[in-house]
């Protein structure tokens, strides 16, 4: 059956189906009143009857009486139709599957031309139910990841350097996913060269990574990526590092965010961290919490530091205050 048959047939199923004012009909009774007037063998038209009524009943759309179904009331009779209009147009419901990015949320007159914003929507409710349900949601995607925690201390608050990732939209260590064949050491190694990429790190010479977390196996956590929308089974392998550096170069990107923000979600001037669940998990899972993990550097040793904190206090009776532009501003005069 070619692409012109298969639609053909679909719509026929689809218009075949009874209304919520008629009655149910098995998908058997279904199947023989398309075959009538289809000269496609009856066995693969049943298959597709099969499938098309399937794949309605996921929607929600259907009322079933014993082995026999029907649409369920009006609004899903509208739906019926208007899948009709695109199967008889060979037009696609959803559009742009190659955009990555679903952190912003968008206007509900927007969702079917960003379709991973469906597919995140979609996952939500997945993992709601599964919750609800007590079920396994199940991932659409496994991701091992290597995180290196690189320290520094100022005034005897701990810093942990992040930073900020577009896509994603929020602040988050460094690190990154696993390539093929590559081991989680190997991971944290690469990612470091290239998210320090002002310096030529060699590693053994200019720095050194000490694996944190207490077991041998990875840290598990499952969450809607808020890159692709899809729910993704993370496994986490956490380092801490050594610098051994004179000064630390930071690109416009990098931050250094106190580990009390990173709880918390969310910076002092009000942008997002990865989720705090998260570092939790994290603070749980090294011997003597985040709080132990060794000093890299001096944040002082970090070239016009300042410039990478995010620090936005909040005064009583004036609200938050930019001491920061304030400082850099006098420090400029």
């Amino acid at each position: 059956m070619n692409k012109e048959e298969m639609h053909e047939v679909v719509l026929r199923v689809l218009e075949t189906i009874p209304s919520h004012r008629e009655s149910p009909k098995a998908s058997e009774e279904i199947s023989t009143l398309v075959a009538n007037n289809q000269s496609i063998p009856s066995e693969i038209i049943n298959g597709v009857t099969i499938a098309t009524i399937a794949f309605l009943d996921i929607f929600g759309v259907l009322e079933w009486r014993g082995h026999s179904c029907r649409l369920s009331h009006q609004i899903p009779d509208y739906f019926r139709h208007s899948l009709l209009w695109y199967f008889g147009n060979h037009q696609q419901v959803l559009s742009n599957w190659t955009r990555e990015g679903v952190a912003r949320e968008i206007s509900i007159t927007n969702l079917l031309d960003t379709a991973s914003h469906f597919v995140k929507l979609m996952e939500r409710k997945r993992l709601e139910i599964s919750n609800k349900e007590e079920i396994d949601s199940g991932a659409s995607r496994i991701q091992p990841v290597s995180v290196i925690l690189i320290k520094g201390v100022e005034k005897k608050k701990s810093y942990f350097l992040h930073q900020w990732d577009d896509r994603a939209e929020q602040f988050q260590l460094i690190g990154g996913r696993k390539r093929e064949n590559e081991l989680p050491l190997d991971t944290a190694k690469r990612e470091l060269h290239e998210e320090i990429s002002q310096h030529n790190l060699l590693y053994g010479r200019d720095y050194e990574l000490l694996q944190l977390q207490l077991s041998s196996t990875p840290i598990n956590y499952k969450d809607v990526s808020r890159t692709y929308g899809a729910i993704t089974a993370y496994e986490f392998w956490l380092y801490g590092v050594k610098l051994n550096l004179e000064q630390l170069r930071l690109s416009p990107n990098d931050r250094w965010i106190l580990q009390e923000e990173m709880k918390n979600g969310v910076t002092s001037t009000g942008k997002k961290i990865r989720d705090p669940q998260l570092y939790r998990l994290f603070d749980a899972n090294i011997l003597n919490g985040i709080e132990s993990v060794p000093q890299s550097i001096s944040i002082c040793k970090t070239v016009d530091y300042l410039k990478f904190i995010e620090f936005k206090p909040e005064i009583k009776g004036l609200g938050s205050i930019d001491l920061k532009g304030i400082i850099l501003h006098w420090l400029k005069r």
